[in-house]
């Protein structure tokens, strides 16, 4: 299994998202500037997490991205298989029949690691900027 760099960017655009403490739309500029990647790779990014109901979009001057559902409600590996599709931690032609069992132990292993909701992720964020949360 491979986390490539535009699964990076996706979390690391919705943690900000996230941080922006905001009901109203973030436009991608916005995001984009805070994370430090270009505007064109998270439209790529969140046409993705769009199309998998992770964020919605909304036109206009005041549009933007926000979250379609909490994001308590959203997993890493929801992230990760909306970016890059589901975790394999090996070719499916290489599954043979004495390891295919400790392959899938494996894999469940991990998937259960990663499904962790981002909001774990946004408050380890905050608490290491001392960004103070008034969650109640």
């Amino acid at each position: 299994m491979l986390i490539t760099k535009k699964t990076e960017y996706a979390i690391r655009a919705l943690i900000q998202l996230g941080l922006s403490n905001t009901e109203a739309p973030v436009q991608l500029s916005h995001l984009a500037q805070q994370c430090g990647l270009s505007v064109a790779i998270l439209e790529q990014v969140f046409g993705l997490l769009k199309k998998s109901g992770i964020v919605q979009s909304t036109r206009g001057a005041q549009g933007g991205y926000q979250f379609a559902v909490p994001s308590s409600k959203i997993s890493l590996i929801q992230i990760i298989q909306a970016v890059s599709g589901p975790i394999q931690l090996i070719n499916a032609s290489m599954d043979s029949d004495p390891l295919s069992e400790v392959w899938e132990e494996a894999r469940q292993g991990v998937c259960e690691q990663l499904d962790r909701p981002l909001t774990e992720l946004i408050q380890r964020v905050q608490q290491q900027k001392g960004v103070a949360n008034y969650a109640i």
